[in-house]
Order: structure tokens, then sequence, then C-alpha cells
């Protein structure tokens, strides 16, 4: 790349530059966004080649930490984070491979990705989500942990801890009633209670999919016959939980059935229970927002590593903690609930009830 590329995340600007294989998949992925423009309060510096080696660093299992910054060692890649301002830099560990070994290891892969797109995917969930975290929440900008879907410029958080069916209803939602697209999974949320759409592709599992006939085939729109196996064997030989694709919204939506951004009008807050039905009842903003706020630290599991080795380490504190990031999530979700003046629910879910079960009871909730 002749000069970095820019995209807006919210109010953060986030930059792509270096010479790496990895760099066609990154762009990739964040293309669908606004282009930096300059107006961002923050910036993120994402750098692709080498990780230079830390002189003097404390060393603590795969992290090097240091007193401006560290290295951290993953299977696939090698991440160098320092501040003031945020820089990311990621170097490969993925060695060459003849195509017949990459064909082998694509079809192992619950993603099936070749390598240079394993190694991007790393980078994405091992290095960019946790470093865009710490360089948003000083803009009062936080990850939520949530599918988000928009109507009219009002948008409706489904918010859970990991496997309560969020995707699935999300899917749901947008195919079935009308919904557009705002986020799956990480939701970028600011402390007006705007949500702005999701930097990554979304992530789809076999049982998301589900009785989907018509989702499924434009899941696998202009992908091989090979790709096709790879899924049904998989699927036949792992079950529906161990096989999925990473696709972009609008390639399984269209552009009309995704949104930019729009302004939080409910949020719902899903949870599986010992229940014979489902039941709904008002839930306070500042509960909403404790409960919102855990959940999204546990799921930021490696942000949380980063920050323990750092304490752990004696060195310098320039890494913010774990209990200042939870508290300034927190921060910045209740005021997004409170500003937004939306309305929070505590949604609660029979154990056995399943995908359609479910969509057709919050569709019912969203239309009254």
């Amino acid at each position: 790349m002749a000069r970095p590329d820019t995209w807006k995340v919210g109010h953060l600007t986030v930059s792509l530059e270096g010479e790496a294989p990895t760099a066609g998949y990154l762009e990739s992925e964040l293309s669908h966004l606004p282009p930096g423009d300059g107006a961002g309060r923050g910036q993120l510096h994402l750098v692709l080649g080498d990780v230079p080696a830390l002189a003097g660093g404390v060393h603590l299992e795969e992290h090097v930490v240091g007193r401006t910054g560290f290295v951290v060692e993953r299977r696939l890649i090698r991440i160098g984070l320092s501040a003031d301002p945020w820089v990311v830099r990621i170097a490969s560990k993925e060695e060459p491979r003849t195509a017949i070994r990459d064909l082998h290891n694509r079809l192992r892969d619950i993603n099936y990705l070749p390598a240079v797109d394993r190694v991007a995917k790393d980078a994405v969930y091992g290095a960019l989500i946790p470093a865009v975290q710490l360089a948003q929440l000083p803009l009062r900008q936080t990850w939520l942990h949530a599918s988000v879907i928009a109507r009219h410029g009002h948008a409706v958080a489904l918010a859970a801890w990991g496997g309560v069916g969020k995707t699935s209803l999300m899917l749901q939602l947008v195919h079935h009633h009308g919904w557009q697209f705002l986020a799956d999974d990480l939701a970028v949320l600011d402390d007006s209670g705007t949500v702005y759409r999701s930097p990554w592709r979304m992530q789809l599992y076999a049982y998301s999919l589900e009785g989907e006939d018509e989702l499924r085939r434009q899941l696998f729109t202009g992908r091989g016959p090979v790709d096709r196996f790879q899924w049904y064997a998989l699927l036949w030989k792992r079950g529906p939980m161990q096989v999925r694709r990473r696709v972009h919204a609008y390639e399984l939506f269209g552009d009309a059935g995704v949104a930019s951004s729009a302004k939080l009008g409910r949020a719902l807050f899903l949870r599986r229970v010992d229940a014979d039905a489902f039941s709904v009842r008002q839930l306070e903003p500042d509960r909403a927002a404790v409960a919102a706020a855990a959940t999204l630290e546990f799921d930021l599991d490696i942000l949380h590593r980063w920050q323990l080795a750092a304490s752990g380490s004696l060195s310098r504190a320039w890494l913010p903690g774990a209990s200042e990031t939870l508290t300034q999530s927190e921060e910045v979700i209740r005021s997004g609930l409170v500003e937004s003046g939306a309305e929070c629910l505590l949604v609660d879910i029979p154990l056995g009830s399943g995908p359609r079960e479910l969509s057709e009871y919050v569709a019912s909730l969203l239309a009254g």
C-alpha cells in the first residue's frame, strides 16, 4: 500500500498500512465502513510487517511487557501494541504452504479459510477487537456484546451472554420481519445512545441457519463446490455447532437490509431460564449497564489477559487496568441507555425454545 487506508468506527479512525499477504483480507473486512475524513476524535493505527523486540521487557509466558508497549505471541501472529497514539503492529507467523497442504488445512478448518485469511482472522479477534476497545473508551464509545437491528432510524439491541441465540434471532428478524442489520455479536455504542454498524463480518454457524434454506443459498452464492462439500461434511461429522462461515451482512441481506447507524430505542437483555413460558419485565438502566459491561468483559478475555500481564509485570502502568475499562464501558453503556431514552427489557427464554419460537415472541414484543 502506498499510503494508509482509513475508516471510521464510530468516532474512532482506524488506519491500515504496510505490505503483507493479509492486507487484502483486512481491507475487505473494513471496506464497508465510512472512509476516514479526519473528523474522528481518536485514532488507531494498524501496521502490517515486523514487530520489533522489546529490549529489557518482562517475559510472562506469551507476553513481553515493556515500559511503553508490549509484544504478544499467538499461534498465527505476533502482536506489538503501544499507546499515544495507539499503534497495533502485526506480523504473520504462518509458514508458506503448498496448495495441497493449504487445501487439506482448509477442509479441516471450521471456517474453510485459506492460510492467509486464517492469519487475518486471528489479527481481527486476537489484536484488533481488544485494541479498538482500548482506543475507543476515552472517546466515550464501547463495544456492546449484542446483535443490533434497526428500523426507521431506531435501533434495538439484543444483548445476551454467548450462546443464548442472539445471532439466530437477528437473522430471523432481518430476514422475516423487515428489520435492518446493524451488528452481530459486537456492536459499537457511544454515550449518546447511537449504535454504529459493526466493522466485522458475521460468523454464521450451521445451527443458526437450520430451516433457513434461502439464507443458506445466499450464504453460498459465489462459493465453489468444495466449499459446499466441506460445509455438509463437517455438519455430518461434527454437528451444527462445529461448522461456520464468515460473511458480510450485505452479502446475506443486500444493501437495503443493512443500516449504517441508528439511535437506540430498545435494549432487550435475553437470558435462558428453567421456565415453561416466555416472560418480560422492565429493567432499570443501571442494572442493564452493569450486566452488559460484565458480559462484555467476559467476551474480551484477550484484553483482560493483556491487562493482567501488564499489572503482573510490575512495569510502568501505561495500559489501563481491567477494573478501569470495566468501569468505563459500564459508564458509556449507562449513558447511552439514558441519553437515548431506550426502553430496557429483561426477556426470559425457556431453555427448550428454538430460534423460530424466540423470533416470533420477540417480533410480537417489538410490534407492541
